[in-house]
């Protein structure tokens, strides 16, 4: 539902615009921290719909780069460690290999995205997930949602108060398909 209204509104183009941006190294490109909440959210949003790929890829740039799926992929890959940083960054971690595993076979999203997952798999597999699952209690205790903090002033118009805005986050993240999510069941 999210995606379908992010994509709807133009956000998911302008996501993979900045991600293209940044991935040809463009100088105006936004720094990797904001990326990775890009294509955090794109994880998510695909996730839910992995048929929408071939209406939101590729993006040709002004000056005429392809960022396509193989693109996508190796953001992903090439990022990873980079989504680690923060306290929700085992969290983003985790949605991403799931993201990359549904890339692979029998998925039948697009050949291309299969052929390319499979030839990064070592990566994917054997990097990725084993890093996953070395990190990631069984329980998902250590996986922290990202929230954007609780600001006072501007929360006084609902005044639900900063332990009720923290117990709401707790109540949500135990309910979150990622945090709860096994590799097992994938």
């Amino acid at each position: 539902e999210g995606g379908s209204l992010l994509f709807q509104c133009g956000l998911v183009k302008r996501f993979l615009e900045a991600c293209a941006a940044n991935y040809w190294e463009k100088d105006d490109c936004e720094p990797d921290r904001v990326i990775v909440l890009y294509l955090t959210a794109l994880a998510r949003i695909l996730l839910s719909n992995l048929r929408m790929l071939s209406n939101i890829l590729p993006v040709v740039s002004s000056s005429g780069e392809v960022f396509g799926e193989e693109q996508l992929v190796s953001m992903y890959i090439s990022k990873f460690q980079v989504a680690g940083n923060g306290a929700h960054g085992l969290l983003f971690q985790k949605l991403w290999a799931i993201l990359l595993s549904s890339f692979v076979p029998p998925c039948e999203v697009s050949p291309v995205i299969n052929n390319y997952a499979l030839s990064r798999s070592k990566e994917i597999f054997s990097g990725i997930f084993s890093y996953i699952l070395r990190n990631v209690n069984a329980d998902g205790s250590n996986l922290l949602s990202y929230d954007v903090g609780y600001d006072g002033e501007e929360e006084d118009i609902i005044d639900t108060g900063a332990d009720r805005y923290e117990l709401l986050l707790q109540e949500t993240s135990k309910k979150d398909a990622m945090a709860t999510l096994s590799f097992k069941d994938c």
